[in-house]
């Protein structure tokens, strides 16, 4: 099995994206759970958002850490994810991020609400692939 993150990189995405002018966009990668722990997956999402253009990648602290998402974890232990959202949102202020990238859906909705609670809901969530359209666009 492989990631679509690995996927991107093995086909070189960098050299089908051309540089273009403009305002670069500061963001910062939230570590999936499955990805990390379950695939192994840790450096090719940060090789591949770190090659694209107008991207600068900045590294958040605790960006390894659950986000408190995790399925049906937030269901069954609300307080607790509440708890692990207010760390990684604060993660996310400290990091001057325009934008956090995660590749869970999970993960997304989770990040959303912690950053809403946090008051800073003006911080998008996306994906791997809205950022890779994002900055293709």
């Amino acid at each position: 099995m492989v990631d679509v993150q690995q996927l991107f990189v093995e086909l070189a995405l960098e050299k089908i994206l051309r540089e273009r002018p403009g305002k670069k966009l500061r963001v910062t990668w939230h570590d999936p759970c499955h990805l990390r722990r379950g695939l192994g997956v840790k450096n090719a999402p940060r090789e591949l958002i770190k090659s694209l253009p107008r991207v600068e990648f900045v590294e958040m602290e605790g960006a390894d850490r659950c986000c408190g998402g995790a399925g049906a974890f937030s269901l069954a232990y609300y307080g607790m994810a509440v708890e692990l959202g207010a760390f990684k949102a604060e993660g996310i202020r400290a990091s001057g991020a325009d934008a956090v990238v995660t590749a869970c859906p999970s993960c997304q909705l989770q990040l959303a609400d912690s950053l809403r609670r946090a008051g800073l809901e003006h911080i998008p969530v996306l994906h791997t692939a809205e950022l890779i359209r994002l900055v293709a666009d």
